[in-house]
């Protein structure tokens, strides 16, 4: 489902290529988001980022205003700064096919985020249903 209509860019887009985790869940108008089964999860890398949404590919093609859940991880600067990942919600608003190599490219927004040290917190081995956090206690 292609969608031609691009609205006015509010935020400054960076060229950053980050590591993203990707869970996709169909958009019900009387089921909550995140009571719906995710249709799709995939690893990937953000081609540009904004505060207020991010562009990547994917393997499978999502609806447009599928609600998305993003785990960006934050590589540091310095050797021996730890990494940080950002959480984050938001939906598909646009998806672009025909690429060469098959994937699709998905423009989302990002509506809610919280940034987290890594080191002290890690995803849910599951998904990252509703956000769903706990602590690292491996240490």
């Amino acid at each position: 489902m292609a969608n031609n209509w691009s609205a006015p860019r509010s935020a400054r887009r960076y060229a950053l290529m980050l590591r993203l985790r990707v869970l996709i869940r169909k958009f019900r108008r009387r089921l909550a988001p995140a009571k719906s089964q995710p249709v799709l999860v995939e690893d990937t890398t953000t081609e540009n980022i904004s505060s207020t949404g991010c562009y990547f590919l994917l393997a499978e093609e999502p609806d447009i205003r599928d609600k998305v859940e993003m785990e960006i991880t934050i590589r540091p600067v310095k050797k021996r700064a730890r990494s940080a990942k950002a959480i984050c919600r938001g939906q598909v608003v646009r998806v672009d096919k025909g690429r060469p190599d098959g994937r699709v490219g998905v423009a989302c927004t990002i509506d809610h985020y919280r940034l987290h040290s890594s080191s002290s917190m890690v995803a849910c081995p599951e998904s990252l249903h509703g956000l769903a956090l706990r602590q690292d206690t491996s240490n």
